[in-house]
């Protein structure tokens, strides 16, 4: 089962399964609310390869959004504008889903005792006050040679830091 740790104040948050562990990294948002940057580290914790992808909505190449959500202490949602360090897993309306879950080359591979980073942008509701405190969730894919598997990755309590202009 998921275990799940709540942050103390000078540990990030984490999520934890039985193959990977990812740790809040830097949060920023704009003084005017408009931007956000959020940087995650998925650490392999399993002695064997781990191949994952995020939950991808849209089925148009043009619209493949990874599906992760970012909100503050004070009711803002953030949307998603881009995504890097994991592959997107979706499937466009000429392709099998069976077909697209099946193959490993979809996924990105983590080594064992590996990490990757994955760097997200998101837009905010502009002219509001930027909340100090923030949570983050997604949907995630693991590939194995059994099957795929499906699990959410959310991590609360994230500390943002206000850029100024």
């Amino acid at each position: 089962p998921p275990e799940k740790t709540a942050p103390s104040s000078s540990q990030k948050p984490i999520f934890q399964n039985d193959a990977i562990k990812v740790t809040a990294g830097e949060m920023g948002v704009t003084a005017n609310n408009y931007a956000a940057a959020l940087s995650v580290v998925i650490e392999n914790t399993s002695r064997d390869p781990v191949y994952l992808a995020i939950q991808g909505g849209g089925t148009h190449e043009s619209n493949v959004t990874a599906i992760a959500s970012l909100a503050d202490d004070r009711g803002s949602r953030f949307s998603l504008q881009s995504f890097s360090g994991l592959e997107i897993l979706t499937f466009r309306s000429s392709s099998k889903y069976s077909d697209v879950i099946r193959a490993s080359d979809n996924f990105t591979l983590i080594a064992a005792g590996g990490r990757a980073v994955v760097v997200m942008h998101f837009q905010g509701p502009f002219n509001n006050e930027p909340g100090s405190v923030f949570s983050f969730s997604a949907q995630g894919v693991r590939f194995t040679p059994s099957g795929v598997s499906r699990f959410s990755i959310g991590l609360t309590g994230i500390k943002g830091t206000i850029l100024k202009k």
